[in-house]
């Protein structure tokens, strides 16, 4: 399926198709009971997404440009979208 990653390496992120869903509904659970007392722990919550986000967009350039042949000297496209939330 992905000639840089071992059958072996996959096995984790098999597993997770069967347990996403529960950690997905667990997560949404516990951000609403936290995040919704107040419109500043809101915004603390898109804070939080945003560098999550931030890092997953690192880490799927990384993959990218160990695995092709890119060349990126004068390009700015690794520079990831920042979404920006009004307070």
């Amino acid at each position: 399926m992905y000639p840089w990653v071992k059958e072996e390496g996959l096995t984790y992120f098999k597993k997770r198709l069967t347990e996403a869903r529960r950690d997905v509904e667990q997560g949404l659970s516990v951000t609403l009971d936290y995040f919704s007392t107040s419109r500043e722990m809101q915004m603390k919550a898109l804070e939080i997404l945003q560098f999550k986000l931030n890092v997953l967009w690192v880490m799927a350039d990384s993959i990218m440009l160990a695995s092709t042949e890119i060349k990126t000297e004068g390009r700015d496209y690794l520079r990831q979208p920042v979404i920006h939330f009004d307070k």
